[in-house]
């Protein structure tokens, strides 16, 4: 695919932090956080720690950088955020449309076709404006694809240890306990890969895992980090899901952001691509 959306610039930098910390799950809002991580260039903005599409792989310290855009003009459909106890950490889990380039003909028509169809997935984590970790995933035209298609993703190495990982690692192979370990909040958020697969509210997202039933394992290593306020992580990992009656697995990439309440980590945002 295409490794990345371009964005149009839109407002100052002080307008989009300011933005993106005092939030609003609005489309609007969700425009001006994706313009803001996808500008590499911009005064006072670092570059992800991590980042995941479906083609490039950004690992820390990776020379491969947010300026590498392939161009795709967005607009931003549904979007869910959420936000820590203490305001400081935001995520946004939006759905986006990929606008044709048009020179000809009935443009405006184009787009608004273009605009009923979800092309991509994106999660995005800021800790006080700058980004933390980004995952694009392009969405399948069908949920009808069939297990084992598709190519190998690039590798993860493992990252510094943190402790929500043992909570990861341990749900993967138990679709109940992997359900289990999902946020009760009503902002929580599951992005599938199909078009159509986001359920938002602890409810419809332990109903909808269940009814998956991947088992899954990890592929190679795990990445993952903490906001300042210890209370927000992310990680993100190759794995391995087959649902029974599958003959092969399936390879994804997966995130998570977790939250911190009353000691035990819990799921706000799974992301599969």
């Amino acid at each position: 695919m295409r490794s990345w959306l371009a964005a149009l610039a839109i407002g100052t930098v002080a307008a989009m932090a300011a933005t993106a910390a005092a939030g609003g799950d609005d489309a609007t809002t969700a425009k001006l956080v994706a313009d803001l991580i996808t500008q590499s260039d911009i005064a006072g903005i670092k570059p992800p720690m991590f980042t995941l599409d479906d083609g490039v792989l950004n690992q820390p310290g990776s020379a491969a950088g947010l300026g590498e855009m392939g161009y795709i003009v967005t607009e931003p459909l549904a979007s869910t955020r959420g936000a820590s106890s203490d305001g400081t950490v935001v995520w946004f889990a939006q759905d986006l449309a990929e606008k044709p380039m048009c020179g000809t003909g009935d443009c405006a028509k184009a787009w608004r076709d273009a605009a009923k169809a979800v092309a991509y997935h994106y999660t995005v984590l800021l800790d006080r404006g700058q980004p933390l970790y980004l995952h694009l995933g392009r969405t399948l035209k069908s949920s009808a694809a069939k297990a084992g298609t598709g190519s190998a993703p690039s590798a993860i190495a493992n990252t510094t240890a943190h402790d929500f990982e043992a909570t990861f690692t341990a749900s993967l192979a138990d679709p109940k306990q992997f359900a289990a370990a999902v946020s009760d909040r009503n902002d929580a958020v599951l992005l599938g890969t199909d078009s159509g697969e986001r359920y938002v509210g602890s409810a419809a997202i332990k109903k909808t895992l269940v009814a998956w039933g991947l088992a899954m394992t990890v592929r190679d290593g795990i990445a993952s980090g903490i906001a300042d306020n210890k209370t927000i992580a992310w990680v993100g990992a190759n794995v391995d899901g087959k649902a029974k009656g599958d003959s092969k697995p399936t390879a994804y990439r997966l995130t998570i952001i977790y939250e911190k309440v009353g000691g035990a980590w819990r799921a706000v945002v799974i992301h599969f691509s």
